[in-house]
């Protein structure tokens, strides 16, 4: 299931608690802006630091309906999963190579194009397109000795109920790595 902004942890980080979030907004008249015109009155208003504001605006338009949880301002949704798997990086990469070598179904998406892979400083990536649009990743980094993280996301999705099946299917394929 996709969960709704945590709003808990407000009052400690910005010294207002939720239900005064949500009153504050509501006099401000929020609910007629847009996402970034939120994000700026708070912020312009020095009640909280950019990743704050947007979690505060995140939650608060989940709270009058206009988003659904895990939605994006875009009406889109993204799903990721990760694990932690034993080995070494650039082995777990290679065997992900292979396995998606005979995979063409993403969850019912369809891929466009040959993937692409890259090395970076924050590990190997697997990406590629899908003909309707969403875009997956997946990132393996090494963590410690012989653990390796695995991060998968697929950015764009059109439901949140896509969004469960995303997941399964993407914990699925990280699971075969084991």
């Amino acid at each position: 299931m996709v969960k709704p902004a945590n709003t808990e942890k407000l009052l400690d980080a910005t010294g207002t608690a939720w239900p005064d979030w949500i009153t504050w907004l509501d006099a401000k008249k929020a609910f007629d802006l847009p996402h970034s015109e939120i994000a700026r009155l708070i912020t312009g208003a020095g009640k909280a630091d950019g990743w704050w504001a947007q979690t505060i605006t995140v939650a608060y338009e989940q709270h009058i309906g206009r988003r659904l949880p895990g939605q994006r301002a875009d009406g889109l949704f993204n799903a990721s999963v990760s694990r932690t798997l034993t080995g070494a990086a650039e082995e777990l990469f290679q065997a992900w190579l292979v396995l998606m070598e005979r995979v063409t179904d993403l969850a019912g998406l369809n891929r466009k194009g040959a993937p692409t892979t890259s090395k970076t400083s924050m590990g190997l990536n697997w990406r590629c397109k899908t003909e309707d649009g969403p875009y997956f990743v997946i990132t393996f980094s090494e963590t410690a000795l012989g653990k390796v993280r695995a991060v998968a996301a697929h950015e764009g999705l059109a439901s949140a109920d896509h969004v469960l099946k995303v997941k399964s299917f993407w914990a699925g394929q990280i699971e075969k790595l084991k």
